[in-house]
């Protein structure tokens, strides 16, 4: 968070931002950036209701989230007049919220997870640091190639001009708050699927995963309908220019197939989590970032002539390349030769 805060500017310079965007990007950039220790920090609590078993109250909290990062850019965009800034903010309050409701809750049932909360308390165990420090490397590098690959795209996005990079910007942060439920989903799917691996109960495994696409496969169909229907009042919560709400029914279509590919992928991701094989996310992760998310990009936006729309594009066809490599390893039955990651 601090170094994303100092160095805003020259990272907007590398994303080669429109000049008239610049201001606008380093203060929404600098914003986020003030917000990532509660996104951290949600992350770690709510991972520890969901190992202990607790997996309805996180989806609560990201819920609540959710919700209030739509009001909030309602208040503080429309309303108060805030503008980029509005939103920035209010996506930092959202995850603040979701910390402080996971906090409490942590807290009041210190008894019950075993956690004191004094200091001498947070010094990690060598042991478990290391088990930790095995399985989530190779995730941060998968989820690192991941993300730096949309940056490219958000890069060439910039290249056609303000006007298409504030569409490609609108999609991707409808898609993103779209999907926040679904991830918790997905999330805590993970945990529960991590349970029953290591208590040996293989078929429960594999109705976990039934009943997550079932209820994803709901909502899922909810947001495709709306983003269908209503288009253009999407896009007019985050821009009432008319030449960017032009491009709302292209881009709302192919928010569709990322909610169809990311419902498909995310009991699949989690299973592959819940097992411990980091490593062969991380293969997925190159996969996806490397080979689909780049070439399949500039063959829409360049070779295709989509420009925009056709990077938006590859980055929802992208989500091909860990759905391809998961179905094989979950179909070859391998993820049932269970392992423990530490004892």
């Amino acid at each position: 968070g601090a170094l994303s805060f100092i160095f805003a500017g020259d990272i907007v310079s590398l994303l080669d931002t429109p000049e008239e965007a610049v201001a606008d990007s380093v203060l929404y950039l600098k914003i986020t950036a003030a917000g990532l220790p509660f996104v951290f920090g949600y992350n770690a609590v709510s991972a520890i209701l969901r190992g202990m078993g607790d997996s309805r109250r996180p989806l609560i909290f990201v819920a609540v989230a959710a919700v209030f990062n739509v009001f909030g850019d309602l208040l503080f965009v429309m309303v108060l007049d805030m503008g980029v800034a509005g939103t920035a903010v209010a996506t930092i309050v959202a995850q603040f919220i979701s910390l402080a409701f996971s906090i409490v809750v942590l807290y009041r049932e210190r008894e019950r997870f075993g956690f004191d909360f004094r200091l001498r308390s947070f010094m990690p165990r060598p042991d478990v640091l290391k088990a930790i420090v095995k399985v989530s490397v190779p995730l941060a590098l998968r989820d690192f190639m991941v993300f730096g690959s949309q940056l490219i795209l958000v890069g060439w996005a910039n290249g056609f001009g303000v006007t298409e990079a504030a569409a490609f910007a609108v999609g991707d942060r409808i898609f993103h708050i779209a999907v926040i439920i679904t991830i918790s989903f997905r999330q805590s799917s993970a945990a529960m699927m991590a349970q029953n691996v290591g208590a040996g109960k293989y078929d429960r495994v594999s109705a976990i995963m039934k009943a997550c696409y079932k209820i994803c496969g709901v909502i899922v169909a909810g947001l495709c309908t709306v983003s269908l229907l209503f288009p253009t009042q999407i896009f007019r919560i985050f821009s009432e220019d008319p030449a960017v709400l032009a491009f709302a029914m292209d881009y709302m279509k192919v928010c569709c197939l990322t909610f169809i590919l990311s419902n498909i992928g995310g009991p699949l991701e989690g299973m592959v989590v819940a097992t411990g094989r980091s490593r062969l996310n991380m293969f997925a992760g190159i996969l996806d970032s490397l080979v689909f998310r780049l070439w399949l990009g500039w063959l829409c936006a360049y070779s295709a002539g989509l420009r925009g729309v056709g990077l938006f594009m590859g980055d929802s066809l992208a989500r091909l390349a860990p759905i391809i490599v998961y179905s094989i390893f979950y179909f070859s039955g391998s993820w049932k030769k269970g392992r423990r990651v530490i004892d």
